[in-house]
């Protein structure tokens, strides 16, 4: 169930852009006012904005040692330029906020395609963008940026899940961090990893997180 302040946000942004106020949900526990759209809500925003001539979603690959599917977004804006992300979802992830049925491929999609249009400049959940930003081209100092917050939320999700120890007499043991990328991605680090690959260790970290909170 929505608490008051929930349902305050999903019927301010119902009515600032016109869709049902119960599409808007909000499934991250950790941010419970942080609002998410589904990503065909965020579709006929997109197209109905008129910024866009195309919005595609592709689905990329399913990850068998993870559980994961990962989804490609692609946006191209008036002026020609392309935009795309990707987003990945474990099987059976759950959006706790609906009873509506949501899978991993749903997520995923929201995922992948809200990164997209979040690069395009076009973010219909902050204050003014789906009508007044300005899509600006991606250059390295975005590139850098987005690749700097995939590692800081790697290690912060590392430490949470257990896999990066602080040691009483300083320093850090990182020996379950390094062995956990090993097996899953092939690598000790996951800085030389692409976006969708940071993206699939943040997705499995998490999932590890669920899982230890549940007791599974």
């Amino acid at each position: 169930m929505r608490n008051e302040q929930q349902q305050r946000i999903a019927s301010e942004l119902g009515a600032s852009l016109g869709v049902d106020p119960e599409r808007v949900l909000f499934p991250n526990k950790k941010e419970p006012l942080k609002p998410w759209l589904p990503p065909d809500v965020l579709t006929a925003l997109a197209r109905g904005s008129g910024e866009f001539q195309a919005i595609d979603d592709d689905f990329v690959t399913f990850i068998a040692p993870l559980n994961q599917v990962v989804h490609k977004g692609t946006v191209v804006d008036r002026e020609g330029r392309s935009f795309s992300a990707t987003g990945v979802a474990t099987i059976g992830e759950k959006v706790p906020d609906t009873d509506e049925e949501f899978d991993e491929h749903v997520l995923a999609r929201g995922r992948g395609l809200g990164a997209a249009l979040d690069l395009a400049g076009f973010n219909p959940l902050r204050g003014g963008s789906a009508t007044t930003a300005k899509p600006e081209r991606i250059g390295f100092a975005n590139e850098a940026e987005l690749r700097n917050n995939h590692l800081g939320r790697i290690h912060i999700l590392a430490v949470e899940a257990g896999l990066i120890k602080h040691l009483p007499e300083g320093g850090k043991d990182m020996s379950q961090y390094h062995a956990f990328l090993i097996e899953n991605f092939g690598v000790e680090s996951a800085a030389g990893l692409s976006e969708q690959d940071r993206k699939s260790v943040i997705n499995a970290l998490e999932a590890m997180i669920r899982n230890t909170t549940a007791g599974v």
